[in-house]
């Protein structure tokens, strides 16, 4: 390490004593500042990527919302498992001759959302790691 607390490897910080001013509309300020928030970091940072084309920094999530949506697929998943029980009785009750009084248009539907849902979640925490 250097005198000044630095390793040789890292760079020393540029100092950003430079104000730059720039006019825009409401609405491109509230775009650029959820584009900031989605990529975790602030409208300065994002602004100087995307002007000085440097590739932006992977988005950061915190523990407690990475937990949150693993939890939620597993709650999908419990779901999943509680229609797909649903849709058995649904089919023994049927080969037993009994009448069902369900619309089976409604079930596919359900089945269809709840996969679409957890190819989702899936995917955001696939991003994730």
């Amino acid at each position: 390490m250097t005198q000044t607390g630095q390793t040789t490897t890292q760079k020393p910080k540029k100092i950003k004593d430079k104000v730059l001013i720039v006019r825009i509309s409401h609405e491109d300020k509230k775009r650029i500042a959820q584009l900031a928030r989605q990529a975790n970091i602030s409208m300065s940072e994002f602004l100087l990527s995307s002007a000085l084309r440097r590739k932006l920094p992977p988005a950061k999530l915190d523990v407690d919302t990475y937990a949150t949506l693993a939890q939620m697929l597993w709650e999908i998943n419990k779901i999943g498992n509680n229609f797909n029980q649903l849709v058995k009785t649904c089919h023994v009750t049927k080969q037993n001759g009994e009448p069902i009084v369900v619309d089976t248009n409604v079930l596919v539907h359900v089945n269809n959302r709840l996969y679409q849902t957890i190819e989702v979640v899936k995917t955001a925490l696939k991003k994730m790691e």
